[in-house]
């Protein structure tokens, strides 16, 4: 659709696996045929209800990439760019 883009990986809301903030096992499914066009693909899950989020009081988005050496996901530790001028807006 956008051939001057590169494809970075795929989302998912979470609600697939119950409002999950990990994935599951059949989402490498998903991952290996992303890694047709993609060599390392992240996964951004958007949990609105993931108690972890809220118990750290964080944006509830997970982000994990998969270690091709033993096929599992891994989390990503992130963080957000902000500026005082965004700050204002909050408040």
């Amino acid at each position: 659709m956008f051939p001057s883009l590169d494809v970075l990986g795929w989302y998912s809301s979470g609600s697939a696996h119950a409002n999950s903030d990990v994935p599951f096992a059949g989402d490498l499914v998903t991952q290996e045929a992303i890694s047709r066009v993609c060599e390392s693909p992240i996964y951004f899950i958007l949990n609105p209800a993931s108690q972890d989020a809220r118990n750290r009081r964080a944006v509830p988005i997970f982000l994990y990439e998969t270690n091709q050496a033993t096929k599992t996901f891994e989390r990503l530790d992130y963080s957000l760019a902000k500026s005082p001028d965004e700050r204002i807006v909050v408040d």
